[in-house]
């Protein structure tokens, strides 16, 4: 519970993982977890690896484990605002 609530929630509930409108949960964030500026990147991702990290797609795997993590944040703690979350994104 304290890995989830200190560590993970943390960063998975800043609004920009929320996505907007709410659900359209970005594929990629900045180690602080503002959204990526492709015209401005930040240093982690200025030398991704080609053919593995697309910057200017969207992936459903990574919006999928964004609901999917919503939906065990529900089911540990009760909080209904994650299943919300989680139906959002469906």
């Amino acid at each position: 519970m304290r890995h989830l609530t200190k560590d993970l929630l943390p960063f998975r509930t800043m609004r920009s993982a929320l996505g907007h409108p709410l659900g359209t949960f970005p594929t990629y964030r900045n180690n602080d977890g503002s959204t990526v500026d492709p015209k401005n990147l930040r240093v982690e991702l200025q030398h991704v690896v080609p053919g593995i990290v697309w910057l200017d797609r969207d992936h459903v795997r990574a919006k999928a484990r964004q609901c999917f993590a919503y939906g065990v944040a529900y089911h540990m703690t009760g909080e209904e605002n994650y299943l919300a979350y989680a139906k959002a994104g469906v």
